[in-house]
Formats: C-alpha cells, structure tokens, sequence
C-alpha cells in the first residue's frame, strides 16, 4: 500500500476521500489567494498613479505660492515695508 498523497494511493475509501477533500480545499484557497494578489495589485497601481498625480501637484502649488512671495516682497520692498519670509520672526519678537 502507498502513503497518501504518492503515486498509486488509493482514491477510495476514507483516505482517499479526505485526500480529495485536502486538494479541493487547497485549490480553493489558491484560487482565493491569487484573486486578492490580483486585485491589490491593481489597488497598489491605481494609488500609485493617484500619488505621482498628487505630487506634481504640490510641486507646481510649491513653485506658485514661492512666487507670490516673492512677488509680495517685491511689492513690499517698493513700498518701504519689511518683510518676513518663511521661518523668519518678526521684528518685535
């Protein structure tokens, strides 16, 4: 007689029928498995694009609001005022 699971088992009786069960179930989960690997790989995609479209966007918010600073400080200059960019404290601190 061959163990379960070789070449020549027996596919009758009790053996044999939980064998098949054990196969069935772990098709199953296979199948189970590469379908949610599929649909996370399309996930992972989709958030991928959904990133790469966000970043230029703040690359090109980050390039305007640097050029209205500098526009305001132009216009502050012009007109005498201080100016505080970025990090800088105002002078009364």
């Amino acid at each position: 007689m061959y163990p379960l699971g070789q070449p020549g088992a027996s596919k009758h009786g009790l053996a044999g029928h939980i064998l098949a069960c054990y196969r069935g179930v772990m098709e199953n989960r296979i199948t189970d498995l590469q379908e949610t690997a599929a649909h996370l790989t399309k996930e992972v995609e989709e958030l991928s694009d959904i990133v790469a479209r966000q970043a230029n966007e703040i690359a090109l918010l980050t390039r305007k609001v640097q050029m209205l600073m500098e526009r305001e400080a132009g216009r502050e200059a012009a007109e005498g005022v201080a100016v505080v960019m970025g990090d800088e404290r105002p002078p009364h601190y």
